[in-house]
């Protein structure tokens, strides 16, 4: 079960962060709703699961720890969490997999329908948040893939736009991370080498060797 274990100063460190007026493009914002998954070990009464799809934008996080709440006070709830993305703001995703490793969160990339659970998509920042999974879960037919963080027009987020390469500082806090989260820091300079405009595809093996997920 997810644990409640975000403290009061962190939520209102997020809080704070989702209100700045950064501006982004125009996106699919990311959304959650609890899934019903049948499962032998529990049956009928397996909790519900998150489920999260669409672009990590500002204020991401803090719908994310709001939802979670709401949802906790009517009721166990999985500690896995489905994530399907094509990426979005670097910020937001790093603060998002903060909340996911603080909250004990299993993250699988992959999509919930009538049939059970398909292979997902993690592209670019998405693959920051899902460092924060306690286990990091690829399904078959699941992909994900990083390129190199960029900046838009003045006042945007490090994300899903064309322009300028981040500062160096941005770099090193990510590989900090990286290394924090029990992810080789190579997916880093994996995605550092792969221009903005391409994506670089995990393979299965990579993934594993990188820690990145299973």
């Amino acid at each position: 079960m997810l644990r409640r274990a975000i403290p009061t100063a962190l939520w209102t460190f997020i809080v704070a962060v989702g209100a700045l007026p950064w501006a982004s493009g125009p996106a699919q914002a990311m959304n959650f709703r609890l899934v019903q998954l049948q499962d032998p070990r529990c049956g009928r009464g397996c909790p519900p699961i998150i489920a999260a799809e669409g672009e990590i934008t500002p204020g991401t996080t803090a719908r994310f720890v709001e939802f979670t709440r709401q949802a906790m006070d009517r009721g166990p709830v999985s500690n896995l969490v489905l994530i399907n993305s094509p990426g979005g703001v670097v910020i937001e995703s790093l603060t998002l997999g903060m909340v996911l490793r603080e909250i004990g969160a299993s993250v699988a990339v992959a999509r919930a329908g009538g049939q059970g659970l398909s292979g997902g998509t993690c592209y670019s920042a998405c693959v920051y948040a899902l460092m924060g999974g306690s286990r990091r879960i690829a399904p078959p037919g699941s992909r994900l893939g990083v390129h190199r963080a960029f900046m838009g027009r003045p006042g945007q987020h490090w994300g899903p736009a064309r322009g300028a390469r981040p500062p160096a500082g941005l770099t090193n806090a990510m590989r900090q991370y990286a290394r924090a989260m029990g992810v080789d820091p190579a997916v880093i300079s994996i995605a550092e080498r792969t221009p903005s405009n391409s994506i670089h595809k995990f393979r299965s093996q990579e993934l594993s060797r990188l820690r990145l997920a299973r």
